[in-house]
């Protein structure tokens, strides 16, 4: 019984024992919780207060995207103060800067009170329709292929954006998808409108279709990616290229007047200035009666332009010259204008544009021109030899440059006229041919709107190249489709490149919602 007893109380102390350490034990963990529990609540609010500053930097670079949409300059973007939100949280456009034309770099943050808890940098563009390539149908609910005729060959790269209003038709073949393609075809984005058709996302072609992103890395430099669709509906008829708008467009232009009407009933002799007002100052460009060739040269030395009109029985010269009239810089330079029983000179601004109208047809253009210039033939118009800049180097892409050239053919043109045509004789020492310059036609035939195809013109001559640094702008007619000529395109063109200094007259072609390109946080701090 003693035993017993002895045993009870052993038992009874061993238990008391490992209570107290288990006691022990839960309150150093508790006081461990309780230190832990106030660090993690921390943490938490902390992760909730850089996720609700992350939401703050992203409201603000919506508000960039916005603003880039709705053409306001991107020097008035940045935000001097914060602007409000709920909870006592902000959000700001610290910085926006250009880092190329149309591309920016805005730093933005989101913040708590007076301090950042957020901050990102993202590279977006403006969504201005800077395009190589641009397609229009004759309205903005058109859904049709306006491309049908002929698939873009891979052959002719192309360096930015292209927009198609209808689905992007291309012909890949000969191309190998699944082997690496470090010089890419297609050096921009796509922007289709009607994403229809058996291939992914409505793109057709003639080739293989590309499948997987490695086959879509092989023709474009940005993957799979590089084929968006775009809701045309979002597009602004004024943005477009319609040939209905086109012809009233250029003579307001022409003529610097909001209705061309009463100035067209009046024109009369060999050329008519755009001076509404009379006072010396053009106000748009020169009307010009009659078929006429157009050759433009430059004197590097008294940077001088010479522009000639001639029609083989007189001869109508434009001199241009940049700051001629540096006392009124609104309109710092000048232009000459001789012809038969004409010589006279107005101030202009070469840099803005001038539109030189020529009421008939344009049988041959060629030369060095000077200035942003748009030539827009009523009817036919044929390249018959080079257009370079005077402020770039030939073969070389423009920096900075100011020059340009629009050629618009067959803006108010029966249905019969052969559209624009490249018919160069000559034969360049490097076997390589340089246009620069923006170039459409708008033929009236319903059935086609004809751009260098074969059945208009010869071929240039055998073993050159040519090399467009402008963009290409088709407006097809009712029928919505484009008799292309690729067959000739494929044949003789080497590259389109874009030129993002936009001729006068010519619109976006399109606009689409500007694009993030890249975007990362930066650790607040830094």
């Amino acid at each position: 019984m003693r035993l017993l007893a002895t045993q009870k109380r052993t038992s009874r102390g061993s238990i008391m024992i490992l209570t107290l350490f288990i006691l022990t034990l839960l309150l150093i963990l508790g006081g461990g919780f309780m230190v832990l529990i106030p660090v993690e609540m921390r943490n938490a609010q902390e992760d909730r207060e850089i996720l609700q500053g992350g939401l703050g930097a992203d409201a603000a670079l919506k508000v960039a995207l916005d603003k880039l949409y709705h053409d306001v300059p991107y020097q008035e973007i940045a935000m001097a103060d914060p602007a409000e939100l709920s909870g006592g949280w902000s959000y700001q456009i610290e910085d926006i800067e250009e880092i190329e034309e149309g591309v920016y770099r805005v730093t933005t943050s989101g913040l708590q009170g007076n301090r950042v808890k957020r901050r990102a940098v993202a590279v977006v563009d403006d969504g201005s329709g800077k395009f190589a390539i641009s397609v229009t149908a004759k309205d903005t609910t058109a859904g049709q292929n306006v491309n049908s005729q002929g698939a873009w060959p891979v052959s002719v790269p192309i360096t930015g954006d292209v927009y198609i209003q209808g689905t992007w038709y291309c012909d890949n073949t000969g191309l190998d998808l699944d082997a690496p393609n470090t010089d890419r075809p297609f050096k921009g984005f796509i922007f289709q409108t009607d994403p229809s058709g058996d291939a992914p996302r409505g793109e057709l072609y003639e080739g293989v279709t590309p499948s997987n992103p490695t086959q879509y890395a092989a023709m474009y430099d940005y993957g799979i990616d590089a084929i968006q669709p775009y809701d045309s509906t979002k597009i602004a008829e004024e943005e477009l290229f319609l040939k209905d708008q086109v012809n009233d467009r250029l003579l307001s232009l022409t003529f610097g007047v909001d209705n061309p009407a009463q100035a067209l009933a009046q024109a009369n002799g060999l050329i008519t200035a755009g001076d509404p007002d009379n006072d010396g100052v053009l106000e748009g460009g020169f009307y010009l009666q009659g078929d006429r060739t157009v050759k433009f040269s430059y004197t590097a030395g008294s940077q001088m332009g010479r522009t000639e009109f001639g029609n083989g029985t007189d001869l109508v010269v434009l001199h241009s010259k940049k700051g001629a009239f540096p006392d009124t810089p609104e309109t710092p330079d000048s232009m000459r204008v001789v012809a038969p029983g004409i010589d006279k000179t107005y101030r202009c601004d070469l840099e803005h544009g001038l539109v030189f109208y020529v009421d008939g047809e344009v049988p041959g253009i060629e030369g060095t021109y000077h200035g942003n210039l748009t030539v827009a033939a009523a009817r036919g118009l044929t390249i018959t030899g080079e257009l370079l800049k005077s402020d770039t180097p030939r073969g070389f892409e423009p920096d900075a440059s100011t020059d340009a050239l629009g050629l618009i053919a067959c803006v108010d043109a029966g249905s019969n006229d052969p559209g624009m045509s490249v018919d160069m004789a000559s034969i360049p020492p490097d076997n390589e041919y340089f246009i620069y310059a923006y170039l459409t036609s708008l033929s009236h035939n319903d059935s086609a709107a004809k751009m260098f195809s074969r059945s208009q013109h010869p071929s240039l001559p055998a073993g050159t190249t040519l090399t467009l640094i402008g963009a290409l702008t088709w407006a097809p007619t009712t029928a919505g489709q484009i008799n292309t000529g690729m067959d000739y395109i494929a044949e003789n063109w080497k590259e389109i490149i874009i030129d993002s200094n936009r001729p006068l007259g010519f619109p976006s072609g399109g606009k689409y919602i500007p694009r993030v390109r890249s975007y990362v946080d930066v650790p607040v701090g830094e």
